[in-house]
């Protein structure tokens, strides 16, 4: 176990199940589900963010296969020294860390769903020209 020592640190945003750790840790897991619906016109139709729409949320996250390697490490000294570290952003379970992880798990399924009214209006148009 070490000790880590930060003398400045700046981040401007940290969310959706995104982890800031300083210090040393076992273990570190992290999963997050979205869906990120844009509309051109404000529009609620009471019925969005089911993943269960979706075929996306359904399906089972691939599985790593780890190789062992062999590694020495020799630390001259038990304290992780950072002058300065500044992080525009981190998001959607991803992690921003000072010292050291023997095992990090971060899962994240996004889906983005943009509604424009040119789409909803040559629709109805294809619509009126079949019927």
């Amino acid at each position: 176990m070490r000790t880590s020592k930060v003398d400045w640190f700046r981040m401007n945003s940290l969310t959706s199940s995104s982890i800031f750790n300083i210090g040393d840790s076992a273990h570190i897991r992290s999963s997050a589900k979205v869906i990120a619906i844009q509309r051109e016109a404000e529009l609620f139709l009471g019925r969005e963010g089911n993943f269960n729409d979706y075929t996306l949320f359904k399906r089972s996250y691939p599985l790593l296969t780890l190789k062992r390697i062999p590694t020495v490490k020799y630390n001259e000294s038990n304290i992780i020294h950072v002058g300065s570290v500044r992080v525009t952003g981190a998001s959607t379970s991803s992690v921003v860390q000072i010292g050291s992880t023997n095992d990090i798990k971060c899962y994240s399924r996004v889906k983005h769903v943009r509604q424009l009214l040119s789409d909803r209006r040559e629709k109805e148009q294809e619509e009126r020209e079949e019927g």
